[in-house]
C-alpha cells in the first residue's frame, strides 16, 4: 500500500500534474499576460500593456500528460443581425439598408458599413442610419469601433471592432432591408480560445500570442 502511494505521489512530482497543482496564477512582472485556472475548473486571461487591452473568461480541462485545453464562454466574436426584408414593387438600381444601431453610447462610437468586403462608408452612430447601395450586392456587414476624438476613456476601444454577420441581400426579390444588430458590449477586446492547447512545463505555462507573435512562458505564482 506504500509503495502505490508512493509511486501516486512521485508520478505528480515528475510532471503527470494533479488539479490541485496545475490550478493557479501563471504570470510575471516582465510581461503583461495573466492566466489564472481555478480549482473549479473555470478560468481567466488579462492582458494589459499601456492602452491595449485584451481578457477572456472560460473553462479549462487537463488534456494530456503537461497539457491543458481552454474554451472561451463565447465562441466567436460576431454581431447578430435582425433582418427585415420590405419588398420594394418598383425595384431600382439600388439596395436600401435601414440600420438600427444598437442602444448604447453612439455618441463615442462609429459604425463602419462594408459591402462586398470592401469598407463602403464611415459615420457616427445614430439611432437609425440610412443607406443606398448601387447593385450589384454581394454581401453586407457592419463593425463598430471607438471613436477617438469623442472620449480618450476609450482609448483600448480603439484597438478592436466588432463586426457583424453578413447578410446576402436577395436582389431578385427585396430592395429594402430594415438591419437590427444583437449588441453584446462584452465581446469588446475579447479574446476566443476555442479548444486551445498550452503545455505547462517545470518553468510555467507556455502561450503563443498570434496577434502579437510573442511566445511566452509565463511561471505559476
Amino acid at each position: 500500500m506504500k509503495s502505490i502511494s508512493l509511486y501516486l505521489f512521485c508520478g505528480c512530482i515528475l510532471g503527470m500534474f494533479c488539479s490541485n497543482e496545475i490550478s493557479g496564477e501563471y504570470s510575471s512582472r516582465r510581461i503583461p499576460y495573466v492566466f489564472t485556472l481555478n480549482k473549479d475548473s473555470t478560468f481567466f486571461y488579462r492582458y494589459h500593456f499601456q492602452f491595449d487591452n485584451e481578457y477572456s473568461l472560460g473553462r479549462w480541462h487537463k488534456s494530456g500528460k503537461n497539457t491543458v485545453t481552454l474554451n472561451s464562454h463565447y465562441k466567436e466574436k460576431l454581431l447578430r443581425l435582425q433582418v427585415q426584408q420590405d419588398n420594394n414593387i418598383n425595384r431600382g438600381d439600388n439596395v436600401n439598408l435601414n440600420i438600427v444601431t444598437p442602444d448604447f453610447d453612439r455618441e463615442y462610437y462609429e459604425c463602419l458599413i462594408f459591402v462586398n468586403d470592401t469598407l463602403h462608408a464611415k459615420q457616427k452612430c445614430d439611432s437609425i442610419i440610412s443607406v443606398s447601395i448601387k447593385k450589384p450586392v454581394q454581401d453586407v456587414f457592419l463593425g463598430f469601433t471607438a471613436d477617438r476624438t469623442a472620449d480618450p476613456l476609450l482609448a483600448s476601444r480603439l484597438l478592436d471592432t466588432l463586426y457583424t454577420e453578413k447578410l446576402y441581400p436577395k436582389s431578385d426579390a427585396f430592395d429594402k432591408y430594415t438591419l437590427r444588430i444583437a449588441y453584446n458590449d462584452s465581446l469588446f477586446n475579447y479574446k476566443v480560445f476555442d479548444n486551445e492547447v498550452f503545455k505547462i512545463t517545470r518553468k510555467g505555462l507556455i502561450f503563443y500570442d498570434s496577434k502579437r507573435k510573442v511566445r511566452q512562458t509565463m511561471p505559476q505564482q
